[in-house]
């Protein structure tokens, strides 16, 4: 499970970003990569603290993932990783997890069709990086937000079955089977319908 946070980045260490690709990623969009064989995760060059803290967050959660889960899908981690990497802290170091991420969701709105939930669930490595790979980030990070910030509780309990399925090393196509594909589960079309609605309302 390798992960990184795609970002154009111009201030990347030539240094570091050799030693990455030696270990077989290439890191022009990335400020930070989490290497798992390595179980290292590396920060690129010169960034302003905010997005350093950001990245070191969202870099984190693929490690910690990681000691938890051997593969976890794609949309998943990445998808939690922007949750998480946005996370504040007041002057007590309370957290706020899940703050909108103002950027990914002006790209999801910038598409005009998101990608089906079974879609972006079953896709691997080279289809998420692939293509509309700012769409496939956008989107896992609000569906992670849908789930856990919409309130609706039907919503919820499934993505939660599926959740646990992951965390138990299931295969993606066999958690999403027994969660959202599974024959009492919600409608999908009602809750990707759900999930536009709430996404168009989030500022």
């Amino acid at each position: 499970m390798r992960a990184s946070r795609y970002c154009p980045n111009p201030h990347g260490s030539v240094k570091t970003h050799r030693f990455s690709e030696t270990l077989g990623h290439r890191n022009e969009h990335s400020l930070g990569v989490y290497h798992p064989s390595i179980r290292t995760l590396l920060l690129f060059g010169k960034i302003n603290p905010k997005e350093t803290q950001d990245t070191l967050f969202h870099e984190a959660f693929h490690q910690y993932l990681h000691l938890a889960v051997d593969r976890a899908p794609w949309w998943f981690n990445e998808g939690y990783a922007e949750y998480f990497g946005a996370a504040t802290f007041d002057k007590r170091w309370k957290a706020t997890e899940g703050p909108v991420q103002t950027g990914r969701l002006r790209d999801l709105k910038a598409y005009p069709r998101i990608v089906s939930f079974e879609k972006i669930m079953m896709m691997g490595p080279r289809e998420f990086m692939g293509g509309n790979v700012g769409l496939h980030y956008a989107q896992s990070w609000a569906m992670v937000h849908f789930f856990e910030r919409s309130g609706n509780i039907e919503y919820k309990d499934v993505f939660d079955k599926y959740t646990a399925a992951i965390l138990a090393n299931k295969p993606a196509r066999e958690a999403y089977d027994a969660s959202f594909g599974a024959d009492d589960a919600p409608l999908l079309s009602d809750m990707q319908a759900a999930f536009l609605r709430y996404v168009a309302k989030l500022k």
